[in-house]
């Protein structure tokens, strides 16, 4: 993905952790549901030192937030 499909800023959840939200601008090509779910999902569950943890995601189109803690 190039830096003019996404951008990235720092947002504090309400639990006041600090996070790096990344968000597709308009029209940036998206991968199929299904696939994209299924990616998201095998993220989600990863856990190790060196990997950043991904804490949820929110697909606008879908109207729908899914979250990991």
């Amino acid at each position: 993905m190039s830096p003019k499909e996404s951008e990235v800023e720092l947002v504090t959840v309400p639990d006041g952790e600090t996070i790096a939200a990344k968000k597709l601008v308009e029209n940036s090509p998206f991968p199929q549901d299904k696939t994209f779910n299924n990616e998201v999902q095998s993220i989600m569950a990863l856990q190790h030192e060196n990997a950043v943890r991904l804490v949820g995601y929110c697909h606008e189109s879908l109207k729908k937030v899914e979250q990991n803690n």
